[in-house]
C-alpha cells in the first residue's frame, strides 16, 4: 500500500517533526510513504530522504491565492504517484489535499494537531477576530466532514473539540498520541556533566534549575510564569529559569522581567538545538499553556525525568497525574503557579519521584510503535467501503 502525506511546510513545527519520525517508519511497516509539502521552509525534509522517503516541495507563496495553483499541482502529483490513502496535516494541507483527494476520488485522512475553533484561541492573535475564527473554522469543517474520511486527533481533547466545533462524527475520529523520538528518552545526566551544563547556562551547580520549552505567544502563558517567579525568587534567591524558544511575544516578556528584577533569575535562551539536554539537567519543567493540541515538550520533558507543572486546561491533564507526576494548577494564574513551583522546590525528593514516575509513564504511552499502528488503523477505517 502506498501513502502520500501532505504539509504545509517541513519546518521546525511539532507537527514536521513528528511527520519526520512516521514516514520512515510507516514505509518500514509496508506502507510506502512519500511527503509532499506546500510551502517552503523544509529544515526537517533532509531527515526523511535519508531514510528513503521521497519528498517533493511545491514552493508556493504562503498566500490564499496560491490555492488554485496549488490544487491543480496537487492532482498533477497524486496522479502521478497513484497512491491508495492521502494523509494531511494542518490547515491548508487539509483543505487542499482534501479537495485534490475528492477530485481524484482517493480516501484521505487528516491529522488533528489542535483544538478547532474554540474562541480562547483568540487570546493567541491580536490580529484574529471572531469572524476570521469563524470562517476558517466552518470553512476548516466542511473539508474534514465532505473531503475526508477519517480523522487521527492527536489527543482525546482535540478529538472532543473537533466533535463540537467541526461536527464530526465520533466513529470517524480516532485519537491517535505523539511518539517520542530516541533523544526525548535518554536518562537523566550524570552529576559532572549536568553540573556542566548549568553551570555553562548560568546556573549554581545546586541551584533550582526550572526550564521552559515553547513559542514565546500568549498561547502558551509565560507572562504569568515571569510574575510567579518573583515569589519564588524570593524564598529561593538562587532559583533559575531557561526560557527556550523565541516569538512575537519575546520582547514583552523580557520587558516583564526586568520590571519584576528578575533578570538574574530568568535566562532567555532563544532557539536552542540540545533541548532534551537541557530537559535532562533541568529539576522541573513549567508548561502553563492556555490552550494545546498535546503538548509535544511536555511529553519529552515528561520522558527526560522532569516532574511537570503544567495547566489543567484541554489535554495536559492527559499527560500529567496531579500529585503523581506532576501538578496541574489553574490557567492564568500567578499565584497557584508559584504555590505549585515552591512546594516542589521545597520538597526536591518528591520531585525526583515524581520526575521517574512521568518517565515510567511517558515511555510506555507515547511510542512510535502505537502511533504507527494508530495510523495504519486509521488508513484502514478510510478504505473500508462506506456503508
Amino acid at each position: 500500500m502506498k501513502v502520500v502525506h501532505l504539509i504545509d511546510t517541513l519546518g521546525h513545527g511539532g507537527a514536521e517533526h513528528q511527520l519526520a519520525l512516521l514516514a520512515p517508519a510507516l514505509s518500514a511497516r509496508g506502507w510506502e510513504s512519500g511527503v509532499v509539502h506546500l510551502h517552503a521552509p523544509d529544515y526537517v525534509a533532509q531527515r526523511m530522504i535519508d531514510r528513503g522517503v521521497k519528498v517533493i516541495g511545491l514552493g508556493q507563496p504562503l498566500s490564499k491565492r496560491s490555492w488554485p495553483r496549488l490544487i491543480e499541482q496537487l492532482v498533477r502529483v497524486l496522479r502521478s504517484e497513484r497512491p491508495d490513502v492521502v494523509h494531511t496535516s494542518l490547515f491548508e494541507a487539509d483543505i487542499l489535499g482534501g479537495a485534490a483527494a475528492g477530485i481524484l476520488r482517493i480516501p484521505a485522512v487528516d491529522t488533528l494537531c489542535n483544538i478547532g475553533g474554540e474562541e480562547v484561541r483568540l487570546d493567541d492573535n491580536p490580529l484574529n477576530s471572531r469572524l476570521k475564527l469563524r470562517l476558517s473554522t466552518e470553512l476548516w469543517a466542511w473539508a474534514l466532514r465532505e473531503r475526508h474520511q477519517h480523522s487521527l486527533a492527536i489527543s482525546k481533547a482535540v478529538k472532543d473539540s473537533a466533535l463540537r466545533t467541526y461536527r464530526l462524527r465520533a466513529e470517524t475520529v480516532s485519537v491517535v498520541y505523539r511518539a517520542l523520538t530516541e533523544a526525548d528518552q535518554l536518562p537523566r545526566l550524570p552529576g559532572a556533566e549536568r553540573d556542566q551544563v548549568r553551570r555553562a547556562l548560568g546556573a549554581e551547580a545546586r541551584s533550582p534549575v526550572l526550564l521552559h520549552v515553547g513559542r514565546q505567544a500568549p498561547q502558551k502563558g509565560q507572562i504569568y510564569l515571569i510574575e510567579s517567579m518573583r515569589a519564588v525568587a524570593d524564598r529561593h534567591p538562587n532559583v533559575v529559569l531557561w526560557m527556550v524558544g523565541e516569538g512575537w511575544l519575546r520582547p514583552e516578556l523580557e520587558a516583564k522581567a526586568r520590571a519584576l528584577d528578575l533578570s538574574d533569575h530568568v535566562h532567555f535562551l532563544g532557539k536552542r538545538t540540545d533541548v532534551p539536554t537541557l530537559m535532562r539537567a533541568a529539576d522541573v519543567f513549567v508548561f502553563p499553556s492556555l490552550f494545546e493540541g498535546l503538548g509535544v515538550s511536555l511529553l519529552q520533558a515528561s520522558a527526560a525525568g522532569l516532574a511537570c507543572v503544567t495547566s489543567d486546561v484541554g489535554p495536559l491533564p492527559e499527560v500529567v497525574e496531579h500529585g503523581v507526576t506532576g501538578l496541574l494548577v489553574p490557567p492564568k494564574n500567578s499565584p497557584a503557579l508559584s504555590q505549585a513551583l515552591l512546594e516542589l522546590a521545597a520538597a526536591p525528593e518528591r520531585a525526583q519521584a515524581m520526575g521517574e514516575a512521568a518517565r515510567a509513564r511517558a515511555l510506555e504511552r507515547y511510542t512510535l510503535e502505537k502511533m504507527v499502528d494508530g495510523t495504519i488503523r486509521g488508513y484502514e477505517a478510510a478504505l473500508r467501503p462506506t456503508p
